[in-house]
């Protein structure tokens, strides 16, 4: 990513239509680049937060002061509890990065998919070659999907991926899935 910035930088400020272009991709690159990087971070950042909690358990020090204790007893709520976990990640995020908690809590979604079901989607993310509408498509139509399903699907999608337009990919992500899963396509249009 750094190498592109710089590259960025170099360019200076376009003088013809062809720089601007040049510029835009650049540009594009960057933005692919840091989108990967947040989703490995909110995947990071969830996967910490569960060890946390684990460990915290292990420990018996799961409260840090009294009324938290009561509180939770008095509520029902286990800080244990993987639901609330990601409930409070999305919470804490939304403020941090200033964005709608449904915002965040589909980008967690996509996080998570790119960690664990669409591994090469996250490497060709994170070099900019594609971009993040694409890779979204890619992960949502690979959802319950198998394993090995999944692969191929990324297989065939990621070279599209590359050189067209995120609404290309999502055609053929979503023929792919009806092919892969005809009940799915059959849901989809009920």
């Amino acid at each position: 990513m750094a190498d592109n910035v710089t590259t960025l930088s170099a360019l200076g400020v376009a003088t013809t239509a062809k720089q601007a272009l040049t510029q835009l991709e650049q540009i594009a690159r960057i933005r692919s680049q840091l989108d990967s990087a947040e989703a490995l971070l909110l995947a990071d950042a969830l996967e910490l937060a569960n060890r946390e909690a684990e460990q915290n358990a292990e420990q018996q020090v799961l409260f840090q002061d009294a009324l938290q204790e009561r509180s939770a007893e008095y509520y029902g709520v286990d800080p244990r509890n993987p639901d609330i976990i990601r409930s409070s990640l999305v919470s804490e995020v939304s403020i941090a990065m200033r964005e709608p908690e449904r915002v965040v809590r589909g980008k967690l979604i996509t996080a998570e998919g790119l960690r664990h079901l669409c591994p090469r989607t996250l490497s060709e993310l994170s070099q900019g070659s594609i971009t993040t509408k694409s890779a979204v498509e890619i992960v949502k139509n690979s959802q319950d999907l198998e394993p090995e399903e999944a692969h191929h699907l990324e297989e065939v999608l990621l070279p599209i991926a590359r050189t067209s337009p995120d609404h290309t990919v999502k055609k053929q992500a979503q023929k792919m899935r009806g092919r892969l899963h005809p009940q799915s396509r059959r849901n989809a249009t009920r």
